[in-house]
């Protein structure tokens, strides 16, 4: 249960990061992840009543949520708006490619600040996925063959997603390692939310919600994205922790990039090239290789 668990957060992530990228644009990425986060903790306080009887955040100390705090501000507000910049820009099946960057960066932070094993086979694993992202990211973009090779800035901002969701993983593992997946991932998402509105509020920006509301197709569009990407996502992907040995559902997770491509052929026509395919195999499977490395004997 574990297993499918994982794969269904892989599935869903996929489907509503096609939605985000064919409603968001006219809203942007700050207010887009703004809406997420606000949504998921809206439909993730009742769910917490409804399982022990109140909202309280009982396996949480105050130094945890404060850390926490850290961790939803850095990995949510910062990391997921580069990561919707980045979508933006280069479209969601290459987003999810970059981000597979994630779990290596992880496991560096993880190996220098924590003190975690890292073996030869795991920084295989790292250049792996590298190597099949570069091998996606260097490809050239047929509808664009008069601009640039590459959208560097697009780029960056995938990079800088995953380097800021492997420092908030971490931070979340330093502050709060037996705390319930559901309360840490209310507090890390109101974290979020909250940066993000004063960062909109400081900026002039916040009237960029306003496209939200003003179109139906967007509303819905946007708002089912959020449900199954970060309410739904969020969910399976603790249950396959919880479920499954932490490298098998972190490689599972991991595997988002195949499914976009699979998903966008199916329900958008758009045939991806031979070389995005390789590439998103190569990259999930370098991921696979770093967390078999973890598993035990």
């Amino acid at each position: 249960m574990g297993a499918l668990a994982a794969l269904g957060a892989a599935l869903v992530w996929s489907a509503a990061s096609l939605l985000f990228e064919r409603h968001g644009k006219t809203v942007g990425g700050l207010a887009l992840n703004l809406i997420k986060c606000v949504v998921a903790v809206v439909l993730m306080l009742p769910t917490l009543a409804a399982m022990q009887g109140s909202v309280e955040l009982d396996s949480l100390t105050p130094h945890a949520i404060r850390m926490l705090a850290i961790s939803g501000v850095i990995g949510l507000a910062i990391g997921d708006t580069f990561w919707f910049a980045c979508m933006l820009r280069v479209g969601a099946q290459r987003a999810l490619l970059l981000y597979t960057m994630s779990p290596p960066m992880a496991a560096l932070l993880g190996h220098f600040v924590l003190g975690e094993h890292l073996s030869p086979w795991a920084a295989v694993g790292m250049l792996v996925t590298l190597a099949g992202v570069a091998w996606v990211i260097l490809e050239r973009n047929p509808e664009a063959a008069a601009g640039p090779r590459v959208d560097w800035l697009g780029v960056a901002f995938g990079f800088g997603s995953a380097a800021c969701q492997a420092v908030g993983t971490a931070i979340t593992k330093l502050g709060a390692p037996d705390g319930d997946a559901l309360e840490v991932s209310i507090v890390r998402l109101a974290a979020g939310a909250v940066g993000l509105v004063v960062v909109m509020a400081l900026s002039g920006r916040l009237r960029r919600v306003l496209p939200f509301f003003e179109s139906r197709r967007t509303f819905f569009g946007i708002l089912v994205a959020s449900i199954l990407g970060t309410y739904l996502g969020v969910w399976l992907m603790n249950a396959g922790f919880l479920l499954t040995e932490v490298g098998v559902a972190a490689t599972l997770n991991a595997t988002s990039p195949i499914f976009v491509l699979v998903l966008a052929w199916a329900l958008l026509g758009t045939r991806p090239s031979l070389r995005s395919a390789v590439g998103a195999v190569v990259a999930v499977t370098g991921v696979g290789l770093l967390f078999w490395t973890t598993l035990p004997g």
